[in-house]
């Protein structure tokens, strides 16, 4: 996680988690130390994986923006907020959803293919 937003957004957020969740604040911080070391933070080991992200999803600064390398690739959804995309198809979609559905479906199946 971006140190910027562990000192400013997160703080806040996780300020509640012992009362709400019975989760202190230092176990919060473990297990994102966790987090990052198992999945790689921002330098994912792995392969075949997207990360979309929609422009005005609050999470996104959390994200991997900028693709890390070869078959880690990243979609930006303009307009969208947090996972639009995983929502049923409705007719009033917006258009960059709609794309951001289709590049989704085309990269998975591709992968599959391989």
């Amino acid at each position: 996680i971006n140190a910027e937003y562990m000192g400013d957004v997160l703080s806040d957020q996780i300020s509640m988690c012992p009362e709400t969740y019975g989760i202190s604040e230092a176990q919060v911080y473990q297990n994102i130390i966790y987090s990052n070391k198992y999945y790689g933070a921002d330098h994912p080991a792995g392969t075949k994986v997207l990360y979309p992200n929609g422009e005005v999803d609050p999470w996104h600064g959390l994200s991997i923006l900028k693709s890390p390398g070869p078959e880690l690739e990243t979609l930006w959804v303009p307009g969208a907020s947090h996972h639009f995309w995983t929502h049923p198809s409705d007719p009033s979609d917006q258009p960059s959803v709609k794309l951001a559905r289709q590049q989704i479906r085309d990269t998975v199946s591709k992968w599959l293919s391989e």
